[in-house]
Formats: C-alpha cells, sequence, structure tokens
C-alpha cells in the first residue's frame, strides 16, 4: 500500500490499483470519500453534519440512502440509476427493550458472534442474524454473508 498527500486530501493506493481518498471532515478527522478502482468503478461516500454516512453513490448514478432517528439507522433506501426508475426502501424496526420489560425474553442461540458489551442485548438473537443477512445481500451482493462486523462477497467468507 502507498499513502500519498495531495493537498488536503489523502490517497491510500492498494497494489491492484483501488485508490482510496481521504478528505478532511468538520471535527479535523478523516473520512473516506471516494473508492476508485483500476477498472474505473468509483463509488463516492457522502456524510451528514455528525460524520455519519448519508448516500454511497456509484458512476452509474445507483445510490443507497441513509435514514437517521435520534443518530440511528432507520432506514436504507437503494435507488438504480439517476433517473430514479427503480427504488427500493427498507425500514428498521426501531424496539428497544429495556431492563424491566414484563415482556422481553431473551433469546437463545446457537451463534458464536461476538456482541458487544455495552449492546442494549446481550445475546446475538436470530432477529439479529436476519438482518445481518439482509444487510450482507443490499452491502454484499447475491450470496454474501455476514462476517464480523462487516458484509463480504461470498467468494470472501471461506478466507
Amino acid at each position: 500500500m502507498r499513502l500519498e498527500e495531495k493537498g488536503d486530501v489523502k490517497l491510500l493506493t492498494t497494489s491492484e490499483g483501488t485508490v482510496y481518498t481521504f478528505a478532511p471532515f468538520l471535527n479535523g478527522e478523516f473520512h473516506c470519500s471516494r473508492i476508485s478502482s483500476s477498472n474505473g468503478g468509483v463509488i463516492n461516500l457522502n456524510y451528514r453534519k455528525d460524520a455519519s454516512i448519508k448516500t454511497i453513490v456509484d458512476v452509474s448514478g445507483r445510490t443507497i440512502s441513509f435514514g437517521y432517528d435520534d443518530n440511528y439507522v432507520n432506514s436504507i433506501t437503494q435507488t438504480w440509476g439517476p433517473g430514479a426508475i427503480k427504488k427500493q426502501t427498507w425500514v428498521i424496526a426501531n424496539v428497544i427493550h429495556r431492563a424491566g420489560d414484563s415482556d422481553f425474553q431473551p433469546a437463545v442461540t446457537e451463534s458464536t458472534k461476538h456482541v458487544p458489551s455495552n449492546a442494549l442485548n446481550p445475546v446475538y438473537t436470530p432477529a439479529m442474524a436476519n438482518s445481518d443477512v439482509t444487510l450482507a445481500s443490499i452491502f454484499g451482493g447475491p450470496g454474501a454473508v455476514a462476517a464480523a462486523n462487516g458484509f463480504e462477497p461470498v467468494g470472501l467468507g471461506s478466507q
């Protein structure tokens, strides 16, 4: 990998030729604003004032937009092409159970996925697994799997 500074931005280039552009954000931190592959593919990332991702747009105009409620993602909208001929929105159910809720029973699962110590639900539930599958298919493409805290195309799942 090669790291270069060009004015206010930093470019990280991989041995395969993919270039990650990092630009300074309002808080002084650097955020990835563009990913350019060696074959001409480009993805632009746009952020909200609070540094949350607002949109992800590729060179053909396909767009993924994130909706927020109280700084939590509450919807994801995908638009195919600049004319928005096809558009799909997935709404994220925002049901939070708090300690003392009489109708809340922790789910039991066989999963070994790590759940952070500060998670609202200390157990990885089937509902969480279903969400992982949905998000993996959105961001990783058909057949993608959720691995750790990211989403990988199915071909990378065994690596």
